[in-house]
């Protein structure tokens, strides 16, 4: 230190202090060392809770793989199963409209058959043992 400016007493001063902040320095370290023990402790128990799951599905990862390769083929096979059942309905749909139309267009023929019938009978004509005139 510094040997002639100092008396005796301020060197003594500046020992205790120097001695004090290393006392507090090494029980900060051992304090901060202690925390991060209990946290790597911590972690452990947390990896060790995780992994054992992790090795059992390991042990039967070959069979886990398939089962999913499997399930997905079933979901799209649902999938498409229930795409064409929506064709399907929709094809259906359809042919009931165009069925629908060709009868339509069958009953406005029939319709303007009948007509023309009554028109050259005189007027009269007989629909469901019904008599009507002309346009009635």
């Amino acid at each position: 230190m510094i040997a002639g400016v100092t008396s005796l007493r301020q060197k003594k001063v500046i020992q205790v202090l120097l001695l004090l902040l290393f006392a507090f320095g090494t029980l900060y370290a051992a304090k901060m060392m202690y925390e991060m023990h209990e946290q790597l402790k911590k972690y452990k128990a947390l990896v060790l809770q995780y992994r054992q799951p992790q090795e059992a599905l390991g042990a039967r990862g070959e069979g886990n793989v398939n089962d999913l390769l499997e399930r997905n083929q079933q979901f799209k096979n649902t999938d498409l199963s229930m795409q064409l059942q929506n064709h399907r309905a929709a094809a259906v749909k359809e042919i009931e409209n165009l069925q629908n139309q060709e009868q339509h267009k069958w009953l406005e023929l029939r319709r303007e058959a009948m007509l023309q019938q009554v028109q050259e009978e005189g007027g009269l004509f007989c629909y469901r043992g019904q008599i009507f005139s002309e346009f009635s």
